[in-house]
């Protein structure tokens, strides 16, 4: 995820930007999402990802603006690609998957054409998204309703073969746990399905005994 929204985009920048810088002009746009101003649930390692592309963007702007880059940040809500119906597991919760609010490919793209037109610093759209994002920083308790109310999946009881709990550890290294896919930071390998599950059995005792 990081590696995608993140990394990759300050690749691209390393190796253009210093040509933009000695030619004076040029313009960088980076697709953020609503998710880098509202940390949304159900998808906390995609708005991680996605603050972490919009604070670099925003850095960016101030660095080179004063040689004449434009920088641009393009904070789209829902747009109407039909990527959910192809994910390869999880399931959309029914507020997400009932929003009408959605654009078309087509609009966000002709509104980051207009934006690099106009030098803007930001293109948000839909225009609702600086509604939301003011609810979220005004109105946290309401957002946390909301979020609860129509973002939330149901969970069930006891779902072994979903993913559960992934902590990040110094270095690198972390707890992953999925199906088969276990990660102990003492470990360099993927622990089988028994291990994952022993593992996940064995956190809350880890945790209890810290406490």
């Amino acid at each position: 995820m990081f590696a995608i929204n993140v990394s990759a985009a300050m690749g691209l920048t390393n190796l253009v930007v210093p040509h933009m810088l000695r030619q004076r002009s040029g313009t960088v746009v980076n697709i953020e999402s609503i998710g880098a101003l509202v940390s949304l649930p159900w998808c906390a390692m995609y708005c991680a990802s996605k603050h972490a592309l919009h604070a670099y963007t925003r850095a960016l702007r101030h660095d080179v603006k004063p040689d004449g880059i434009h920088v641009m940040s393009v904070i789209p809500g829902i747009v109407d690609t039909r990527f959910r119906d192809h994910v390869l597991a999880g399931e959309v919760p029914e507020g997400v998957a009932s929003l009408k609010r959605c654009i078309s490919p087509e609009s966000l793209a002709q509104a980051i054409v207009a934006g690099v037109e106009k030098r803007k610093e930001v293109v948000l759209k839909p225009s609702i998204g600086w509604a939301f994002w003011a609810a979220d920083l005004f109105f946290p308790q309401v957002m946390h309703w909301y979020f609860r109310r129509c973002w939330t999946p149901a969970r069930p009881s006891v779902r072994r073969s979903e993913p559960l709990v992934q902590f990040p550890e110094a270095g690198g290294s972390s707890i992953g746990i999925g199906p088969g896919v276990a990660r102990h930071p003492n470990h360099g390998a993927a622990a089988s399905a028994p291990e994952e599950i022993a593992l996940a059995e064995s956190l809350p005792a880890r945790r209890s005994r810290k406490r």
